[in-house]
């Protein structure tokens, strides 16, 4: 069963931006998981480089845009989810193939609103992933059951808390739960450290489950850019 390894590339400046995503997609890499201040976790690119990137890759490699306006919870006030929302429509108009966000509400799913920016992702044309605020979540299974309601495509998990230490190997377990409970109904990312090492670990439990792609950061980080060398072994491993 063939995987898709999606790739997280830096997208802090056009020049950067752009020798990431070559170097991503000469190394095999099915998406771009696109991403400003990696220091910060991950926040929202320019909708300029999300279009320099989409124009300068092979169509048929998705360019997914974060959508996370600032550092720290995934809990938005009124002026942050007005926000989300002009942001899901300005990546839109610069061709991303898909959105990157969440939100929640303490440690619960924020249904109103993340069912809103489905909603908005979905009527746009794009694919909607529920990132790694997931994993800030009491009951990861409960909030499946909510996402998978609401239409979204996929979701980003470690199978361990937010914040921690911890990465996919960690959490194998839980991601196997995971894996069951979707039943194909959505597509499960699995991310947090994820190399040529933890894919060796993590395979052979979550091998038999469909549905299932990989997400990798800073394993595939040379001198501070992505490197495509680094990227094609990932992906050989993943596919052994």
């Amino acid at each position: 069963m063939s995987r898709e390894l999606e790739i997280c590339i830096a997208c802090d400046s056009l020049t950067a931006s752009l020798r990431n995503a070559h170097e991503a997609a000469v190394g095999g890499a099915n998406r771009l998981e696109c991403c400003a201040s990696m220091h910060h976790g991950g926040l929202t690119p320019d909708p300029e480089i999300i279009e320099a990137i989409r124009n300068a890759v092979p169509p048929d490699i998705a360019v997914l845009a974060m959508v996370r306006p600032r550092e720290g919870n995934f809990e938005w006030n009124p002026a942050e989810a007005d926000i989300i929302r002009q942001t899901i429509s300005d990546m839109a108009s610069a061709g991303a193939n898909g959105i990157v966000s969440g939100a929640l509400q303490g440690n619960e799913l924020d249904t109103a609103l993340t069912g809103e920016l489905i909603s908005r992702t979905r009527d746009a044309g794009m694919a909607f992933t529920f990132h790694r605020a997931l994993d800030a979540t009491a009951d990861r299974m409960q909030a499946l059951t909510t996402l998978i309601a609401l239409g979204c495509h996929r979701v980003l998990s470690a199978g361990t808390p937010w914040g921690s230490a911890m990465g996919a190997t960690d959490g194998i377990n839980e991601l196997e739960r995971m894996a069951a409970h979707h039943h194909g109904r959505m597509d499960l990312v699995v991310g947090g450290g994820i190399s040529v090492a933890s894919v060796r670990l993590l395979l052979p439990t979550l091998k038999h489950y469909s549905n299932i792609s990989f997400h990798a950061y800073s394993s595939v980080i040379v001198d501070g850019y992505t490197d495509a060398g680094l990227v094609a072994v990932l992906r050989d491993a993943l596919n052994a």
